[in-house]
């Protein structure tokens, strides 16, 4: 099934690599180390069948979250390699893309949306409000009747900022709305640059040194934008071209950390105003969707979107896939 922009069809070679973030990005000073927690600092978190995982999140106790884009499910990880157990798989659950939580780790926010190739495809988008403790949903967040919520990035007070790759636009839900579910949210900040993208537009979103940064997926660019004015978005300049990039993570107040997922790479972009000098970390991934980070260590889904959009009627599971999120040191 193909889709276009601004309609329920989209090119598939676009949907084929797209989707996005967020990580919740506390001090490091406040969370445990790797080696404190793991026996083993490195390896796969593995996950059910038919998973293929878009969204990961770390909470400040070390607890890792990943999203099933394919199978309605979200699970829950100590951070160690090792078979990960599943938080929810309530039946109001469809395909998770993004995930955030809160700095107490009290609740989980999804990005629940109808996956393109279902017939229903892009129907209802919203944020989901999970309690960690027993992984009921709590509170339900519209973001229209048509739409792709992609990830979703706190800022330092608390609010919640939200992509929506096919509206083009990010969504914000006030800190003392979190909990009540809401069905008229509107659009918060939209460039006019977005608009006029064919295709997935903004994507991955984190919150740095008094900036909220976004990927721009199909335009490979990052942008950024003071949570003060919502008419302020302004685009990096880049030294090197980015392709497809999706999730965004905090390393510093002065660096982020970029999933490439058309490149299959991770990468580093140290910041200097709104200049960028870009480094590789990782090239050797399989479609990375999102990223987690915290004290020198990443986490990434696999989630091997280029054969789960595969551009012909394939059997998605004839490559034998291993679905799993990846624990790497940062070097």
């Amino acid at each position: 099934m193909k889709l276009r922009s601004n309609t329920i069809m989209l090119p598939l070679t676009t949907i084929a690599l797209s989707f996005g973030l967020t990580q919740c990005s506390d001090d490091d000073d406040n969370q445990p180390s790797q080696a404190d927690i793991c026996s083993v600092a490195e390896g796969d978190i593995l996950l059910g069948d038919e998973t293929y995982p878009e969204g990961i999140v770390r909470a400040a106790n070390g607890t890792v979250y990943i999203g099933g884009f394919n199978d309605s499910k979200i699970y829950k990880s100590n951070g160690c390699a090792g078979q990960a157990e599943i938080l929810s798989e309530d039946e109001q659950l469809r395909d998770i893309l993004g995930l955030e939580i809160d700095a107490q780790g009290k609740y989980l926010y999804a990005c629940d949306v109808s996956n393109p190739t279902r017939s229903n495809a892009l129907e209802n988008p919203r944020v989901l409000v999970l309690d960690t403790a027993n992984g009921a949903i709590v509170a339900t967040h519209s973001l229209g009747a048509q739409g792709l919520c992609n990830d979703l990035g706190f800022d330092n007070q608390g609010n919640l900022y939200v992509t929506d790759s096919i509206q083009h636009g990010i969504f914000k839900i006030d800190q003392a709305d979190l909990l009540t579910s809401s069905d008229s949210n509107e659009i918060w900040a939209q460039d006019a640059e977005w608009a006029t993208l064919e295709g997935f537009s903004v994507n991955g979103i984190e919150f740095v040194d008094g900036y909220l940064y976004t990927s721009v997926y199909n335009a490979g660019t990052i942008w950024r934008i003071d949570p003060s004015n919502a008419a302020s978005a302004e685009q990096l300049t880049i030294d090197a071209e980015l392709t497809a990039p999706d999730g965004i993570v905090k390393e510093s107040d002065s660096s982020i950390l970029v999933a490439e997922q058309g490149a299959g790479k991770l990468t580093r972009i140290s910041v200097n105003g709104s200049n960028g000098t870009a480094t590789t970390v990782f090239a050797d991934l399989d479609s990375p969707a999102t990223v987690a980070y915290s004290n020198g260590f990443v986490w990434l889904p696999v989630s091997q979107f280029d054969h789960y959009f595969a551009a012909e009627e394939v059997d998605r599971n004839a490559f034998d896939p291993e679905f799993k999120a990846v624990i790497r040191e940062v070097k």
